[in-house]
């Protein structure tokens, strides 16, 4: 009975040591805290080349201008994240939009990730963004909401598997005075808030990890 009792304590030590060490330090920091980590929902192969796919609803249409930025800003987090380095710059998906305006606009998913020889696409869905100045235009605040899923270069769904219109992302920026949170500021804070999540999907972190939001958002090429 001894020796068995030693061969399990050395199996469970061996197991936590080699836990400790595959965490980075910020991971090793939340889960020595007892937070545990939270793990990837899909894995990306290296050599799949991901496309960032932004739409928004008639309610809250994104500029093209905020659509290129949450894109930029998303490609950043996974690239840092090391999830992928095969990413599709926003300005591609720009000028697809711009040079095909009536083609694109009836193009699905797979059609898209076909012209820009994408495997994966990573497709965020702006359903509501809301960027309000209140009190005479004294306080601004903001608050937003998008479903996240990925799909094929086939347009098959790889997650979420369940829900139907993805996997719901918030984000919020709550009252303040707008000569220190000016509208834009709001707005870049949401979309970089919706980034961050998005990306976090992807990746093994810590549960009570909270990204940077004050990072410049740059599209990897």
């Amino acid at each position: 009975m001894k020796n068995q009792y030693h061969f399990c304590r050395f199996v469970i030590g061996s197991a936590l040591a080699l836990l400790l060490l595959s965490c980075n330090g910020c991971q090793l920091e939340y889960l020595l805290a007892g937070n545990g980590i939270s793990q990837s929902v899909y894995h990306i192969k290296k050599k799949d080349r991901v496309l960032v796919l932004v739409d928004s609803s008639a309610v809250s249409p994104l500029s093209i201008h905020s659509m290129s930025q949450l894109i930029a800003a998303t490609n950043q987090d996974l690239y840092r994240a090391g999830v992928t380095k095969q990413l599709v710059p926003a300005y591609r998906l720009i000028a697809l939009m711009k040079s095909h305006p009536i083609t694109y606009r009836e193009m699905g998913i797979a059609d898209i990730a076909k012209a820009l020889n994408a495997n994966i696409v990573l497709y965020i869905y702006i359903e509501r963004l809301r960027n309000r100045l209140l009190s005479a235009k004294q306080i601004t605040e903001g608050d937003a909401q998008a479903y996240v899923k990925l799909v094929s270069e086939s347009g098959e769904r790889l997650w979420p598997k369940t829900a139907a219109p993805g996997e719901l992302v918030t984000a919020k920026v709550p009252p303040n005075l707008a000569m220190t949170q000016t509208h834009t500021a709001v707005e870049d804070s949401l979309l970089a808030q919706i980034a961050n999540t998005t990306a976090g999907f992807l990746h093994t972190h810590g549960k009570s990890y909270t990204p940077s939001h004050g990072s410049q958002m740059v599209s990897p090429h």
